[in-house]
């Protein structure tokens, strides 16, 4: 097996481990930890659905597994930072996995513009001539191409092609951010509802809720990095 199906394979493979550990826990009747674990479970096999190469599909796949058995093996409880790198390593792979997604359709937050031939002149024997009275008249083959309806060479573009204008340089990170500030108050949401309703270990104190989003947003925001479908 060559280097790159082995690569392959273990990414493949990668994403099905949280699988894998919540039929472990399960056995032994956990099933708080099986029910987090199912979720990185999903967004696992969203990762292998999503992303075309391995490595995307591994470091997707470790980020949340290391979420959830961090969660079940109460890892945030023993170290207090712990958290915080969680949620930004979180956060950046669930914005990456979606941004990925929205890559390979049609990004928003992007201008799609289609490049239009100029108007052929009447006549193609006439010469453009510009302001300093330089003469623009184009060459033998320019003029053919003209005079057969079609724009010169280096204007020439495949009809219904489109390019992509980005906007502001900065505007990639904002919308990713907003994203992944969407997903963290989810996430809170969530943990409110297990310390509520399920296990009162679930710390939620309101300075550890504000760390938790703040760097999950600014996981979120750097995903504005990635400029290319993986």
């Amino acid at each position: 097996m060559s280097l790159e199906k082995t690569r392959e394979a273990l990414g493949g493979v990668l994403c099905f481990t949280a699988l894998v550990a919540a039929g472990w826990y399960a056995l032994e009747g956990r099933w708080v930890d099986v029910a987090v674990l199912l979720l990185a479970g999903l967004g696992q096999v969203l990762a292998f659905v999503w992303f075309r190469s391995a490595l995307p599909r591994a470091v997707v796949s470790l980020v949340l597994l290391t979420a959830a058995l961090s969660a079940a093996e109460q890892v945030y409880s023993a170290i207090w930072w712990w958290d915080l790198v969680m949620h930004c390593a979180a956060l950046h792979a669930l914005v990456w996995l979606w941004w990925n997604r929205v890559l390979t359709r049609g990004a928003p937050g992007t201008e799609l513009t289609t490049a239009r031939p100029p108007a052929a002149a009447s006549s193609p024997a006439l010469a453009a001539t510009s302001a300093s009275g330089r003469s623009c008249m184009p060459d033998r083959t320019e003029a053919r191409a003209s005079c057969a309806g079609s724009p010169p060479s280096d204007l020439r573009v495949r009809l219904g092609s489109r390019e992509r204008v980005p906007s502001r340089p900065w505007q990639p990170f904002v919308l990713r951010g907003a994203v992944g500030l969407v997903i963290a108050v989810v996430w809170e949401g969530m943990e409110l509802l297990g310390f509520l309703f399920v296990t009162p270990e679930i710390h939620i104190p309101p300075l550890d809720t504000l760390g938790d989003i703040v760097a999950g947003v600014l996981g979120a925001a750097l995903v504005g990095f990635h400029r290319r479908p993986w």
